[in-house]
Order: C-alpha cells, then structure tokens, then sequence
C-alpha cells in the first residue's frame, strides 16, 4: 500500500508522549505506540516555488547528504546552492527538535532553495538527543519531536513512497541513547523533469548492524518498491557501510568493496552500478567535539540504474570559514537522465 501523503504532518498528543515514556521497551509496546502515532504512513510533500523549475543542462546534479540534525540551516543552504544541485538526498532532520531550534529543518531548507520537498518520519523522539544533547537541552522542550529523511527537488514531485526497514525497534530499547518510536525508512519519490519523470531514492541504513544485516535491509527495500513500479533510477545516502575498505586514493577501494560489503552484490543484481557514480573518498568528518575519530571510511555513496554518472565529487561539509556543519560530507555527481537505457 502506498503513502498518503500530505501537506502537513499532524501534531502528536502531549498524552502520546507521556504514554510513549511510561512505556516499557518491548516490541508489542513498541509497535502499538508507532501505529497510534499515524506518521508512518504519511510522507510530507510541498511542491517547489513558482519559477524554480529551470530546464535540465544536458544533466541532472544530484547530491546527498546526511545532515546530522541540519542545525545549521543558513550554511547549509549556501553548501548546496554553491554546489548547484538540483536534487538533494538528505538524511538525519530534524522537525520540530530543541537541538536544531524547533523548525522544520527540512523546509527551511527548502524555502532557502526555492526546492519543492518529500519528508517521512523515521523516529518519533521521546527525549532531547544522546547523552550530549539530552544534558545541554535538558530545560528545553522539542515542539514536535520528529526526525528522518527528505528529498529536496528543483522540479515538481509526483509521488513519493517510504518503506520501513525490517530491524525495526531497536532505537525503543536502548540505555546509552534517549529512546524513539519508530526505525530506519528509505523514501523514495519520482520528480517530474522537463523530459521525463526520474525516481530517486534517500537512504540511512542502520548503523548499530552487521554488512550481512545491511544486506537483507537492501534486498527488503528493493523488494518493496518493486511492486509499486518505484524501483529508483537513482538511490543514495548513508548505507553505515562500517566494513568499506579505507580510502587509500587508488580506486581499488571501489574494486573489492563488493566482498566486505554484500549489499553492493545485492544492487549489482538489480541492476544498479557505483563506480562511475563515487569517488575512493571518506566521507565522514571529524566535528569540534572530536567526534567520529578518524581514520574514516566511505559511509556514503550514489547507486545509478539506467542512466550514466559523471563528475562524481566529495565536497567538504563547512561553512564559508571552515567550521564543520556535519559529521558526513556532501557528496555529489551528474547523471545523464536524458540517455536512460530501457530496463
């Protein structure tokens, strides 16, 4: 069954949330408070401005980027309009968290783009963040409490379709980190360029798992969108790909990447290819807390099908005096959409 989707996510209870913290972490629990919530069959769509749709320059610049929160809406505009995308996969924002300021991080960005937008929960956030964040905003409160993924896009968006990752609930039951409602979606939306219609796909695989788990996250997204014809042309994100070989310049990263990481074999086989489409770069940096500690590995990459990628970049993730606004860079490449091959 498809999304409904929606100019609006509805506003979750005070009562929800107190329900949501008396209750214990078992899955039944767990379950119950998700479909109650009524935000996980619902994606958030708003088309672009008037006048932002421009015509396609012979390639359509896509980006995609984990935003770790989005707390810096100002600088992150300026990122990505410097970087001319058209499209922008994006993972970890914010809705309505004290840590980013109470906005909807997702349409602020948008509304500094003039980008339409797609916006599907993931977590429903019972307390203020981990271990740092619940201590610095322990006096505050979060306005809504959602947090997820989102695809901006210059040109109009006419339909879009998350699907849920079969390990679901773990976040629910954990005591190093405040617990969530919900788990890891892929959300997937097809944009109406000036030549035809393209899917792309924003995906955060689950970091606390196994290259095996990732896998069988991979072979359980694919299997669902097939049904609905919504098998991307493009998919990308963070896939917490812990085991990638260590960046060491040469490409040979990209050559033996499919033998520590099985969910690179599991898109090989739908017909998705990534050596054009990324670089042999890290793709994670280290914040001003010292946090994730280096060395660092490639968490994020594009997975073309039917169409050809070049200029495939990694672009440093700071603002304009080199203060680092997430701990994953952008990255970026240009694809060739109007020599899509047939299936």
């Amino acid at each position: 069954m498809k999304d409904h989707l929606v100019d609006e996510l509805a506003m979750l209870s005070e009562e929800f949330f107190e329900r949501a913290k008396a209750a214990g972490s078992t899955a039944a629990e767990h379950t119950k408070l998700r479909h109650d919530s009524g935000l996980f069959d619902v994606v958030e769509v708003r088309q672009p401005l008037s006048g932002s749709s421009k015509a396609l320059r012979g390639s359509l610049r896509i980006g995609a980027w984990n935003l770790e929160r989005c707390k810096y809406i100002e600088a992150t505009a300026a990122r990505l309009m410097s970087a001319r995308c058209d499209v922008v996969l994006l993972s970890e924002m914010d809705n309505g968290m004290a840590r980013s300021g109470n906005l909807h991080t997702t349409r602020e960005l948008a509304d500094r783009l003039g980008f339409g937008y797609a916006f599907c929960v993931e977590f429903i956030e019972i307390g203020m963040g981990n271990q740092t964040e619940s201590l610095q905003f322990a006096d505050e409160r979060n306005s809504r409490g959602l947090h997820g993924n989102a695809i901006l896009s210059r040109y109009p968006i006419s339909s879009a379709h998350a699907v849920s990752s079969p390990r679901d609930g773990a976040w629910y039951a954990l005591d190093w980190h405040h617990r969530r409602v919900g788990g890891r979606r892929a959300l997937a939306a097809t944009i109406e360029l000036p030549i035809h219609a393209a899917t792309v796909a924003s995906v955060h695989l689950e970091s606390l798992s196994s290259a095996d788990q990732r896998a069988a996250e991979v072979t359980a997204m694919l299997d669902a969108w097939r049904p609905y014809d919504l098998l991307p042309d493009v998919i990308g994100g963070d896939f917490n790909t812990h085991d990638a070989p260590l960046p060491d310049g040469s490409n040979r990263g990209l050559g033996r990447i499919e033998a520590e990481e099985p969910l690179f074999g599991v898109l090989r086989r739908h017909g998705y290819e990534w050596s054009a489409a990324n670089t042999d770069e890290a793709t994670r940096r280290t914040l001003a807390n010292g946090l994730p500690k280096a060395p660092h590995r490639r968490y994020d990459w594009f997975f073309a099908r039917r169409v050809g990628a070049t200029g495939s970049r990694v672009l440093p993730a700071v603002n304009s005096v080199g203060f680092a606004i997430s701990d994953h860079e952008l990255i970026i490449s240009d694809l060739d959409i109007s020599a899509r091959t047939k299936q």
